[in-house]
């Protein structure tokens, strides 16, 4: 197992010839992509925390934007590290843009950088807060994928971080931007179906105790610093936690890290998909900015849903909404005057035509589980 240290040279050496190597990407008097020349005020430099399958989804939406440049790297698999920088090399020469992404292990090295603009945090959760706090520290705005922590007292901490240091912090969930969960917002808002008394909101079931047989870990994971403030010693190494890739020929993970599903490493369908059904039924009922008064787990007290209480009296449930496919992942709303129901790729309302034209098409869509990789 490796060991959290640097070899080679001391941190003093390393900022010292950190600064002498960045010269050539802070200095440069132009920069074009796809010959248009970039003024430096219309330039977001970016470094990657985290390079997993979301990173590399999230790398070709950043890649879109003009006048990005991705500078940096990193994460605990040199492989994964590799593989990254060659996407990245790969799109710069594509655009005429100097072929530079440098690679690190520690992101605290990354982030003495000083012509890094943004962060993006793709991590397991159980590193978003510390790496995001640190971002902001070295005054870096942020782009955290969801959900925003591993826990209430993370998420806090993460907030503060963000304001004492006058940052920037967005966090990374599509779904809010799709077009049946914008429209079953605007229909809840708009009194579609009256006063909202009861939300059905099915996610998937809590995490299970860490079940996976341990194995050595391979040279190139620095598994050590994977785990980094997660302290449970009945933790071990197995390569559904940390999926493994090839790079001649390149092969990418064939899962997404099993971390989600355990007690001990994540916290299972309840943040990975709560972080999206919740936040829409919030963002419908008007708490963006806030969030339940009270929340009872599943099984406390005979409990037989997990139930979120808001202040304003509407209950939520982690509960089937549809009868004949309760595993179905999605969102009910039900008010004194109908109900609302939205998926991805489904929507559908007690009056029908309520519904927008656009969407009319998915009312006969039928809901689903969604896998890992849809996430």
């Amino acid at each position: 197992m490796k060991e959290n240290t640097k070899k080679g040279v001391s941190r003093r050496e390393f900022l010292g010839l950190s600064a002498l190597g960045l010269a050539s990407l802070t200095i440069l008097p132009s920069w074009a992509i796809d010959g248009v020349r970039i003024a430096p005020s219309d330039r977001v430099v970016l470094g990657f925390i985290g390079l997993g399958q979301q990173a590399l989804s999230d790398f070709k939406g950043f890649a879109a934007c003009p006048g990005v440049q991705v500078a940096a790297c990193c994460d605990v698999d040199t492989m994964k590290t590799e593989r990254f920088r060659r996407r990245v090399a790969e799109w710069q020469a594509s655009k005429g843009m100097n072929q530079r992404c440098d690679q690190y292990e520690f992101y605290e090295d990354l982030l003495e950088r000083k012509d890094i603009d943004a962060i993006e945090v793709a991590t397991p959760d159980h590193w978003h807060a510390l790496a995001t706090i640190h971002s902001c520290q070295s005054g870096k705005d942020v782009y955290c994928q969801k959900p925003l922590a591993y826990t209430i007292a993370e998420g806090l901490a993460m907030v503060k971080a963000v304001r004492n240091n006058k940052r920037v912090l967005q966090v990374g969930s599509q779904q809010r931007s799709s077009r049946e969960f914008q429209a079953a917002i605007d229909m809840v808002q708009n009194g579609a179906i009256g006063h909202i008394e009861k939300i059905y909101a099915r996610v998937g079931e809590p995490p299970t105790p860490l079940s996976l047989p341990e194995m050595p870990v391979p040279a190139n994971l620095n598994f050590n610093q994977w785990m980094g403030p997660l302290n449970d010693p009945k933790i071990h190494y197995h390569p559904d936690l940390c999926p493994p890739i090839s790079l001649d020929p390149e092969e990418n993970e064939k899962l997404w890290g099993a971390w989600r599903w355990y007690q001990e490493t994540g916290n299972g369908y309840t943040a990975d998909w709560g972080a999206h059904m919740f936040d829409i039924a919030q963002a419908a009922i008007g708490m963006d900015g806030s969030g339940p008064v009270e929340f009872t787990p599943k099984g406390y007290n005979g409990t037989q849903y997990s139930t979120m209480r808001y202040a304003n009296g509407i209950m939520m449930t982690e509960q089937p909404y549809l009868e004949d496919n309760p595993d179905a992942q999605g969102i009910k709303f039900t008010g004194d005057n109908g109900w609302i129901e939205v998926a991805r790729g489904y929507i559908n309302c007690s009056d029908q035509s309520k519904i927008p034209a656009d969407l009319k098409n998915l009312i006969e869509k039928r809901p689903r589980m969604m896998t890992p990789e849809e996430r």
